[in-house]
């Protein structure tokens, strides 16, 4: 059986917690609407958030029913969020009847707008797009959004046998179903930010091209969340004709030349000279490990992220001149939907204030770290260093530190700490709250995993349990990294909150 197989994919996703594991119920407070093929209008929605059915026939991988979530603020301005969830192209990366499988197949409760954070914060106070109606799309497919096929794969086990099983690659018949409803129900919007992380980012050039034709006076600008690397190189180790490409994007207006073996390059390149309406930025981590995994399973040799990023947007750049992009430092995965968004910086540059300033429609330059960019650069608060300070003290009691983390949630009762459990218990001391999960933690936190991260071997485990179980590690290393922390952010702290 390959390696790959056994490597825990949904955490490099999603991100592994720090505390207590998410919660797979979801608050559906919101209506969900049964359709039998008739969705409710605008005005037919409740405040907040609303779970839309389309049925018809809209599938998710292996037969599940298909959702989407919409709220409705100002109808002159739109956001329509493509989610991650990976991908897959053959019997092996299909397979999802292992511990292990590397794509979503059905829509998962933690994919509820209420879970996330970045710009679904409406309350955040820097939020560019707090306003704005929103559309939410899972993905559940396997194929970034692009596929309009059902595929019987053949596996073969270690024992010998043969197992076939059918996927529904139905991600283009999903989101016209949506593109449907949208196109019935915002009649003449003035904008239309079309934004997607990992899977979701390969798919808005496409569907970015789509809303921009539809709607030619309208401004619409799209933004690919970690997937500038995947590039032909890259697309050429897999097997987009599983999906039905390119013959499923050959049949859309200004896609009749699109190629099977084109990257995201040729994504965005084709998506601009299809609209002329349409924008396209990128944004992603300068060593995205999650980017360098999906490159490893396209037998890639090379898995620099940062240099296929320079490779891509070179490419994109030559023919889009007004092409820009946003690089920041770390293995990390995504942006847009975790409280990173708005702690992030490169070159002095706030990230959020560069999604802002295109929000608004302000010209921007490229802000991109390719060199020296094991961590990205955050912006702290003084509430970061009374965490790490707290944290401190904790394991400087005799006898308090726990050598050996057991993972799980930490117990409020405990009498001794790991590393992890103490910054959990000093978080909660400080603010009083319980992170929800890595998308939830305060700037510190991110630093000091980031810092620990960009030291380990095992850049995609749980880096804090490893790092506290590190036989060769003692309670003074626990304590020297927390202080590395602190200095930096003591050396930062002007840095605006």
């Amino acid at each position: 059986m390959k390696k790959w197989i056994l490597i825990p994919v949904l955490a490099l996703l999603a991100s592994p917690l720090i505390g207590q594991q998410l919660s797979e119920k979801v608050d559906h407070a919101d209506r969900s609407h049964a359709v039998n093929n008739t969705l409710p209008s605008l005005s037919e929605l409740n405040e907040g958030w609303n779970t839309l059915r389309p049925g018809g026939k809209t599938i998710c991988a292996e037969g599940s029913e298909y959702v989407f979530f919409t709220r409705v603020a100002d109808p002159k301005r739109l956001v329509v969020y493509l989610h991650g969830g990976g991908g897959c192209w053959d019997a092996e990366t299909c397979n999802t009847k292992r511990d292990s499988y590397i794509y979503t197949f059905k829509v998962e409760p933690r994919r509820h707008p209420r879970e996330l954070n970045g710009i679904f914060e409406l309350k955040h106070p820097d939020n560019p797009v707090a306003d704005y109606s929103m559309v939410v799309l899972p993905v559940c497919t396997g194929d970034a959004f692009l596929g309009d096929r059902d595929m019987e794969y053949m596996l073969k086990t270690d024992s010998g046998e043969k197992r076939k099983f059918t996927i529904h690659h139905r991600g283009q018949t999903n989101t016209m179903a949506v593109f449907e409803w949208i196109y019935d129900n915002f009649q003449d919007p003035e904008e239309i930010f079309i934004a997607g992380s990992s899977a979701g980012a390969i798919g808005t050039p496409f569907y970015g091209s789509l809303l921009a034709q539809h709607y030619p006076e309208a401004r619409v600008y799209g933004l690919g969340d970690d997937s500038g690397s995947y590039g032909t190189l890259v697309v050429q180790g897999t097997d987009a004709a599983s999906w039905g490409i390119p013959e499923v994007l050959n049949r859309h207006r200004g896609w009749g030349n699109f190629k099977a073996d084109h990257g995201i390059e040729n994504l965005f390149i084709n998506a601009a000279q299809s609209a002329p309406n349409l924008e396209l930025y990128q944004v992603d981590h300068a060593n995205d490990r999650a980017q360098r995994f999906y490159m490893g399973l396209a037998n890639v040799k090379d898995q620099n992220v940062s240099a296929h990023l320079r490779t891509n947007r070179k490419a994109i750049q030559e023919q889009l001149p007004e092409f820009r992009s946003f690089t920041t430092g770390g293995y990390e995965h995504t942006v847009l939907t975790r409280g990173t968004f708005y702690y992030y910086q490169t070159k002095g540059q706030r990230l959020s204030d560069w999604v802002t300033a295109i929000v608004k429609g302000e010209p921007v330059s490229s802000v991109d770290c390719f060199d020296d960019c094991e961590q990205p650069g955050l912006i702290y608060t003084a509430e970061d260093l009374l965490i790490i300070d707290r944290a401190k003290e904790i394991l400087s009691t005799p006898g308090a530190w726990n050598p050996d983390d057991g993972r799980g949630a930490c117990d409020p009762a405990a009498d001794s700490f790991s590393i992890r459990c103490a910054v959990v218990k000093a978080t909660e001391e400080i603010t009083g709250r319980t992170p929800r999960g890595r998308q939830d933690l305060p700037p510190g936190l991110l630093d000091l995993i980031f810092t620990i991260t960009a030291q380990a071997e095992d850049k995609n485990g749980p880096v804090l349990i490893d790092y506290n179980n590190n036989p060769e590690n003692s309670v003074e290393d626990m304590i020297s990294i927390l202080e590395v922390v602190k200095k930096r952010i003591q050396n930062n702290l002007d840095t605006k909150p």
